[in-house]
């Protein structure tokens, strides 16, 4: 009898664990098809900033044509002659500077393995900084990373934001164990490598999380500093110059694939070679006024809904540590739609909210409707959708931006439930 029951529990707990790794099969499978599709477009713009580098050679030398194009009208997608530019802080050229030892085909496939690493630990210390892992927990992120649109472009192209990803999940991972220098250290990293993510250095500071924050900012000073140190300072001006095409109404800012407030607002209300506005009109100033309007609207209420009058605890109990993964998670997807330009890769960056919402509603045992949403979220954000009819073209083109927004209100209306219900009852850290 006891021998039947010994072999009952096991069989409990072995079934679970044999779904997980057929899930995480078929994702290997997927990824084999991804590797099959993958250009490395990014990836040689690095390796070619890396050699120009080496040679002492401007590493933004392609910026001015590439924005004088823009500016004239005479870009065109389907321009194969283009020469994209490197557009980034050095310290990614920096960094591929040891891969020129290699060979090319060799650094391709390591440099695809980094990211689909990035991939599966971010995804992996998103989950541990919310709880143990469970095989529902990872079985279900599985289903989140099988065929992620934003997921499977960045691995296509060869893209900075996987590794980006780690650094926020490793982030969130450390704050819930209270390492914040460890935590401010990689997002400082993260912000060293491309600028955007230094924006939730102001969330640290505005919950108060002091030692994350002086570490995230001097880990990124002294990494965008160091590296345009290297490079030559005059090489500020260039960059700087060149990032006006990103800004509110900016000639790029209507790229096909910038899915922030910026990029819908300008693609169809601003004149741009990218596609054609709604019905003709050029009408810069009401675009830049909404894209405004709706930045505020999102950083405000983002803002009050992270707001403690208290501060951080000195002493966290399980409950603030979960608080903050969701306002974390609401920070992360608030950037994404203010963002002056928030390209699809980017947007694999959702992944840290959508498995923070996943952990959330199966431990609040969500009404169904909060899980309708969350998948509705995923849909538009994790899959591709392409569909020509006049007047929703546009729309459809947008879906992820729609999603961002289906997935930032999930996150604005659980957080706000939570600060009534705070308002009731006395912090589980002031007990």
């Amino acid at each position: 009898m006891k021998a039947e029951r010994r072999k009952e529990r096991f069989e409990w707990r072995f079934y679970p664990w044999l779904v997980v790794g057929l899930l995480a099969s078929l994702w290997l499978w997927d990824l084999a098809r991804v590797w099959r599709i993958t250009n490395h477009h990014d990836l040689d713009v690095f390796m070619r900033a890396a050699r120009r580098l080496v040679a002492g050679e401007d590493i933004y030398q392609d910026l001015a044509p590439f924005k004088a194009a823009l500016e004239r009208g005479t870009f065109s997608m389907k321009d194969e002659t283009i020469v994209w530019p490197y557009a980034y802080a050095p310290l990614i050229a920096i960094l591929f500077v040891p891969a020129l030892a290699l060979p090319y085909s060799l650094v391709r496939a390591l440099w695809w393995g980094v990211n689909v690493l990035a991939l599966s630990l971010g995804s992996l210390l998103t989950l541990r900084a919310l709880s143990r892992v469970t095989p529902l927990l990872l079985g279900l992120a599985l289903l989140l990373l099988y065929r992620f649109d934003p997921a499977v472009v960045t691995l296509r192209l060869g893209q900075i934001e996987l590794v980006q990803f780690f650094l926020l999940a490793l982030a969130l991972y450390a704050l819930s164990r209270g390492r914040d220098p460890l935590a401010g250290g990689a997002l400082g990293l993260a912000t060293a490598l491309k600028f955007f993510p230094g924006a939730l250095i102001g969330l640290f500071l505005w919950r108060r999380r002091w030692r994350a924050a002086l570490w995230a900012l001097a880990v990124a000073c002294v990494g965008i500093g160091a590296s345009f140190a290297l490079v030559g300072w005059e090489a500020v001006s260039a960059y700087w110059h060149y990032t006006s095409i990103y800004g509110l109404g900016g000639a790029f800012a209507a790229f096909p694939y910038n899915q922030s407030f910026n990029g819908f607002f300008s693609r169809n209300l601003i004149s741009n070679v990218f596609s054609p506005t709604l019905k003709g009109v050029n009408l810069p100033g009401l675009a830049k006024g909404l894209t405004l309007l709706c930045d505020g609207v999102v950083v405000l209420a983002s803002a009050y809904l992270t707001w403690h009058r208290e501060g951080w605890p000195c002493s966290p109990c399980e409950g603030d540590h979960q608080r903050f993964s969701l306002e974390f998670a609401l920070g992360v997807v608030a950037l994404l739609l203010v963002s002056p330009h928030s390209q699809v890769y980017t947007l694999v960056w959702t992944l840290l909210p959508l498995l923070v919402l996943v952990h959330k509603l199966l431990a609040d045992s969500a009404p169904w409707w909060q899980w309708g949403v969350l998948f509705v979220a995923y849909l538009l954000i994790g899959r591709h959708y392409v569909f020509f009819h006049p007047g929703l073209t546009r729309l459809v083109q947008a879906h992820y931006l729609f999603g961002l927004l289906s997935l930032w209100g999930l996150l604005a209306f659980i957080l706000w439930r939570e600060r009534g219900q705070r308002s009731l009852a006395p912090s589980c850290s002031s007990s």
